[in-house]
């Protein structure tokens, strides 16, 4: 296999079509383990495309709207219709696209310097049929009426056609790029041209789909915001507007409904090992608490006559609200990995978080430790006389007698009356407040604050600002290598997903074109040199030459053929004796080992090549007649 591989991305770099039949046969590799073909055939020189620029002029194959933007990488589906002679009917459709694209040529005219000398580098992606599924329950209904779509779309989400990724009846169905990502554990996979333009075409759809969600999910949010702000405010209302709220309420349900069936469809379709991540818990548990608080504290509070005029707030209540807002502000945060800018801060902050966890955790044990000493030494200031500073507090009062007295309370205002305010007092070291010592007189309380601020504030603080500095740059790469993780997987759903067209989509394009350099290009084109003089077939070659072959002198040869001319060389009574060698070598039992020499084994081999050899050359002659036919 990776001989056929390598000789076919040698000669794939001046025609693609040595490539048509890798495409399909790509996740078959992870099927039986070679997983590392894969990657390694990434970073073959072929990947990079076949420029075309160089034969037909862009203006033929771009469109439009690709031909007017400032974006630096851009893939697309290229023009492959006739031009029409005709006169083009006008309606809304192309009068809508007619009046984006004198828009976009005017943006791009003012804000970009190159556009009058725009001659783009057109390059084709050189895996056939990569986009391409099989699906067969994915038929696209474009004869129902509107309103029947509309109703469907708004009353249930949609489904998937594959639920159980681990059905390989189902799982072939996908296209090869989809069983790539959900083979594929490693993100590197995605850190070259060609994933990232295929990654770049397929996003579009998938974007759409999901920012649908994300305007469901704003609408929801911004129910529950709405009714929670009248409920605290006892705000009362009549009329109109008190129907208003209650129209709210509903509709803050049927959102609710609506998302928590997304995530059942999700769940469905992944399973629970792969469903459970960080935004998809984040989507659950936001959805959920959000409706468990309005149902027990907000809505049974409700009055058709005056909304929210006679509750009763309390405490707990205010909390419980409070806490949702920021979850659900939270969760409308990591929405935003939709839009590309946002994403990126979300996927460093990520991974900034993974690779400083440690670090932070250090650091949190070392405060722990300085809060539970002065937990020791200030918890009780009466049984030990300690002396307040009342000269650096900041609170003072007036008497009648107009006499200044000191507002400091030595058990309320204590900065080491529990072990959380004392934890949270030693934190502040972080910002330059010593409150243990600018509360108390004692020479305990300014030794420990001396150590643990050299260890704390000069020490550690330091460390991790240093230690940031190495991480950003690292964190930055695999950010927008996760991101790229991210909408690859979105695409995957979406590919499985049974979607409601208004109208007929674009059928997937054979090949994929793509314009410009991707980000990763520099880095990619530097392991492509680097990886130059290994073959796939390099690391299988080693291990195969560094076999030993031993021979074990016997007094038989026994040699047994069944009926489909196999053979077998086991001894019952030496097979102990071929165990016992190195798993590297290759035990050979008989008299002797002279190929020169004909025996039974020998004559049968001999007739087993020359039946291979006749049927390679009529195979041959099959192909040749075929290829003289047409």
């Amino acid at each position: 296999v990776t001989y056929l591989l390598e000789h076919y991305t040698k000669n794939a770099t001046e025609n693609l079509g040595w490539l048509i039949a890798i495409s399909k046969a790509l996740p078959d590799l992870y099927t039986h383990k070679l997983e590392y073909c894969v990657s390694e055939l990434f970073y073959k020189r072929c990947m990079e495309g076949l420029e075309i620029s160089n034969i037909i002029e862009h203006t033929d194959i771009v469109p439009k709207k690709y031909q007017i933007t400032s974006d630096k990488f851009i893939a697309f589906n290229p023009i492959s219709t006739l031009i029409s002679t005709s006169e083009p009917t006008v309606n809304f459709k192309t009068l809508g696209n007619d009046l984006k694209l004198r828009l976009s040529k005017l943006y791009v005219k003012i804000f970009s310097k190159d556009y009058e000398n725009y001659s783009p580098i057109v390059k084709i992606v050189p895996l056939h049929n990569f986009t391409v599924n099989s699906i067969s329950q994915k038929t696209y209904d474009h004869e129902s009426w509107f309103i029947t779509k509309l109703l469907k779309l708004l009353l249930f989400p949609r489904s998937y056609f594959v639920n159980n990724s681990d059905n390989a009846k189902y799982f072939s169905q996908l296209s090869p790029f989809v069983q790539i990502i959900r083979s594929e554990s490693n993100d590197d996979i995605f850190n070259n041209p060609v994933m990232e333009a295929v990654i770049s075409y397929k996003w579009r759809p998938a974007r759409n789909y999901f920012l649908r969600l994300f305007f469901v999910y704003i609408l929801f949010a911004a129910c529950f915001a709405i009714i929670c702000g009248t409920y605290v405010a006892h705000f009362e209302a009549t009329g109109y507007l008190c129907n208003s709220i209650l129209f709210l309420i509903v509709l803050f349900y049927y959102l609710g409904y609506y998302l928590l069936y997304v995530e059942y469809r999700q769940f469905e379709h992944h399973g629970w090992r792969r469903y459970f991540n960080l935004f998809n818990c984040a989507d659950l548990i936001s959805s959920v608490t959000a409706i468990v608080v309005m149902s027990v504290c907000v809505a049974p509070s409700f009055n058709t006559q005056k909304a929210f005029a006679n509750v009763a707030t309390t405490q707990k209540i205010t909390i419980a609200i409070s806490f949702t807002m920021l979850l659900l502000w939270f969760e409308f945060i990591l929405y935003l990995r939709l839009i590309s800018e946002p994403a990126k801060y979300i996927y460093i902050m990520l991974n900034i978080i993974k690779e400083t966890w440690l670090f932070l955790t250090f650091m949190i044990l070392v405060m722990a430790g300085l809060a539970h000493s002065f937990l020791l030494l200030l918890q009780y200031p009466n049984f030990t006389n300690l002396k307040e500073i009342s000269s650096k507090s900041t609170l003072f009062t007036v008497d009648s007698t107009n006499k200044i007295q000191n507002d400091f309370d030595r058990t309320e205002d204590n900065p080491a009356k529990n072990f959380i305010i004392s934890f949270l007092s030693t934190y502040n070291w972080l910002n330059g407040a010593f409150l243990q010592q600018d509360a108390w007189d004692f020479w305990a309380v300014k030794f420990i604050t001396f150590f643990g601020s050299i260890l704390l504030v000069t020490i550690l603080q330091n460390m991790f600002i240093a230690f940031m500095g190495g991480v950003y740059s690292k964190a930055s790469e695999k950010g927008r290598v996760a991101l790229l993780r991210f909408r690859a997987e979105s695409i995957s759903d979406y590919e499985a997903l049974d979607e409601i067209y208004f109208y007929p989509p674009s059928p997937e394009p054979k090949y994929i074109y793509y314009i410009g350099k991707s980000k990763s290009y520099k880095e990619w084109n530097a392991n492509v040199k680097k990886s130059k003089k290994k073959n796939l077939y390099h690391d299988y070659e080693k291990k195969m030459f560094e076999r030993k072959l031993s021979y074990k002198q016997i007094d038989d040869d026994r040699f047994l053929f069944n009926n489909e001319d196999g053979y077998d060389l086991s001894d019952d009574d030496d097979s102990s004796e071929c165990e016992e060698e190195n798993e590297e070598e290759i035990c050979v039992k008989g008299n002797e080992f002279n190929n020169n020499e004909p025996n039974e084994f020998n004559i049968h081999l001999e007739k087993k090549i020359d039946e291979v050899n006749s049927k390679i050359d009529k195979i041959l002659m099959q192909s040749l007649s075929k290829v003289t036919e047409i």
